[in-house]
């Protein structure tokens, strides 16, 4: 299904190609808000029709309800009911509010003690605030993170800092946070974060894995409960929320001056394609 969209003063217009042959987009939200499945992959489902759905992220759901209606049904799709779409149309107007609002000039102080890959003298720094539960989070790890770590970090043209944001609605992202920062001091940050990010996080995956990095286990398991780094995962958390970083994952990227990060906030699933485009304009220096 071929979707496009463009925003002007956080107004979005949502444009749906018609598929061929007619296709669906499967997400878990939308399975269990609505329980109905694809008849041909079988999968979650929501078909939308051709159209066009405009969305101004800075009114009411009165408007947002006023677009739902005008969608028209049919055209030779499965039928979309109204509550459908307005399911996919909530989601679409949560990403239109973040989008008017995702890049912002921050101001930070690097630590004198990072998690951080690159040279220090890299002419760019990315903060990434992560929590180990959140699937896009994971998402930029698997897909964007191993051809940016090549192509920009291994190269010496970026410093990538981790900083911490569980978030309190997922009750194994703080616990992993304690796992990595246990494992650093073992030596083993790096290969740990990568690991929280692709497994499941019950002990018995988190502490199989750790055994097979080489980690004294007993030393790891004491360290995570006894929640040694629980006010260094709270001052990242609380530093995010004083530059208005609420949502996983956000990356901060600018250049450094001594211990000052000077950079844009820029937050959601960005894909390489997307973060590469905007390195390359700062090495320019655009």
């Amino acid at each position: 299904m071929a979707v496009s969209g463009a925003s002007q003063n956080g107004v979005l217009q949502f444009h749906w190609g018609r598929p061929d042959p007619p296709a669906c987009i499967c997400s878990d939200l939308l399975h269990r808000n609505m329980g109905r499945l694809c008849t041909e992959c079988g999968r979650p489902l929501l078909l939308v029709p051709p159209s066009r759905l405009t969305i101004d992220a800075s009114k009411k759901t009165r408007c947002l309800m006023t677009s739902v209606r005008d969608l028209p049904i049919g055209f030779g799709y499965k039928s979309c009911e109204l509550s459908c779409a307005l399911a996919f149309a909530m989601l679409a107007i949560a990403g239109a509010a973040r989008a008017a609002d995702e890049t912002r000039t921050v101001h930070m102080r690097l630590g004198t003690y990072e998690q951080a890959r690159g040279r220090a003298d890299a002419p760019i720094t990315i903060i990434e605030f992560t929590d180990y539960q959140c699937p896009y989070c994971r998402s930029f790890q698997e897909e964007a993170w191993p051809r940016l770590r090549r192509k920009y970090v291994d190269s010496g043209k970026v410093r990538f800092i981790v900083r911490d944001l569980p978030l309190e609605f997922h009750s194994d992202a703080r616990p992993a946070a304690e796992v990595a920062h246990c494992a650093a001091e073992q030596g083993k940050f790096w290969p740990m974060h990568e690991a929280l990010l692709r497994t499941q996080l019950n002990d018995t995956d988190v502490f199989g894995l750790a055994r097979e990095m080489g980690l004294a286990v007993p030393r790891l398991r004491t360290c995570s409960t006894g929640d040694r780094y629980e006010d260094a995962i709270a001052r990242n958390a609380a530093e995010a929320a004083s530059l208005g970083i609420r949502a996983t994952p956000t990356f901060v990227i600018g250049r450094t001056a001594g211990s000052e990060l000077n950079g844009a906030r820029v937050s959601g699933d960005l894909t390489y394609e997307q973060l590469a485009g905007y390195l390359d304009r700062l090495l320019l220096g655009r």
